[in-house]
């Protein structure tokens, strides 16, 4: 009986684990721009730290319904050539459809 619960338990635990919002592997640049139509500059990201350190503050980010105006748009540049397009406001993003709640803004992760 005991067998069968610590088996359970142990299944229900190793499927909660948590995925990637965003891949990090293979990420050659992060091209980011904002919203605004009155500011058409971009801002591009080639440094594996800093590639790596942005992916893994918006990975930290959970599920959540939001609606939300994106004000930054990120696009994640893959070495095959796969793009990944993030839309973000403050702490809200939107990631293949899907909502997320980030645990701080999105200005200061870009910082």
């Amino acid at each position: 009986m005991y067998w069968k619960l610590f088996v359970l338990s142990f299944a229900i635990l190793s499927c909660s684990g948590r995925s990637e919002v965003i891949n990090t592997n293979d990420a050659e640049s992060i091209t980011v721009s904002s919203n605004n139509e009155f500011d058409s500059s971009a801002k591009y990201i080639t440094t594996k730290d800093s590639i790596k350190s942005i992916l893994n503050q918006l990975n930290k980010a959970y599920p959540t319904p939001i609606k939300f105006y994106a004000t930054h748009r990120l696009e994640v540049l893959y070495r095959n050539g796969l793009r990944v397009l993030v839309l973000c406001n403050a702490k809200s993003m939107k990631v293949e459809g899907r909502t997320y709640r980030m645990s701080r803004d999105i200005s200061d992760i870009l910082q």
